[in-house]
């Protein structure tokens, strides 16, 4: 009897510390779901973009302090609506989930989609925008995904990446391709790397730093297009 149960406390014990790499595990098959059925869609798809699809957000908690909220999207007709819930559907459901495209950081091995807006859900399964009414390939388009402790998931490693390691977006219809040009570290009260650009097209990537629970900086990274 006491066998019995020095094994049982035994076992719960080991549940206990590999609990987190379990939680883990279920995430990165679920992240990686989502990408295979992403590729899927681009073979099956060729669609012309359009630019509403990109205009949802969600208010950054927990990764930059936004003190606005966003502007309400602009009401559409009927037949406007009807157009881009077809487009919705077409590009966006996988597994009830809406995704946008790709991104992907060879240098670091990192490949997530990207999801409107930074709810938990959406930086659990990918990288969230940020900015109401970016796109890839103009202006300031902007990214955030967390930073895990565990080694190679989610934005992990975006600390590895040095100047002109490059970063890709892929779209249906498109892949943009991009080179790191600014690395920074800065409060999360720091709301000026949100800034459009009207220059060039850029990237901007942020997560937590350091590499810590309850890290009390961000980690920005600047890409700009090639």
């Amino acid at each position: 009897m006491i066998k019995v149960l020095l094994y049982g406390l035994l076992i719960v014990g080991l549940l206990f510390i590999l609990s987190p790499d379990i939680d883990a595990w279920i995430t990165q098959k679920k992240q990686k779901g989502m990408v295979d059925d992403w590729k899927n869609k681009v073979e099956a798809y060729s669609v012309e973009q359009d630019d509403e699809l990109w205009e949802e957000v969600l208010p950054i908690s927990g990764v930059i302090d936004l003190t606005e909220q966003p502007e309400e999207l602009e009401s559409t007709s009927a037949q406007d609506e009807d157009v881009e819930k077809d487009l919705q559907q077409l590009i966006q459901e996988i597994n009830g989930q809406q995704v946008k495209g790709l991104l992907r950081i060879p240098k670091i091995d990192y490949q997530g989609v990207i999801i409107p807006g930074t709810s938990e859900r959406a930086l659990s399964l990918g990288v969230g925008t940020v900015v109401k009414g970016r796109a890839p390939g103009k202006g300031n388009f902007v990214l955030a995904g967390h930073r895990s402790l565990t080694y190679g998931h989610q934005f992990n490693r975006l600390g590895e990446l040095k100047i002109d390691d490059s970063i890709e977006i892929e779209t249906l219809d498109n892949v943009y391709s991009y080179v790191v040009s600014d690395i920074l570290i800065v409060e999360p009260t720091d709301l000026f790397v949100l800034q459009d650009s009207t220059e060039h097209a850029i990237l901007t990537l942020i997560t937590c730093e350091p590499l810590v629970r309850d890290a009390p900086y961000r980690l920005i990274i600047k890409a700009t297009m090639l």
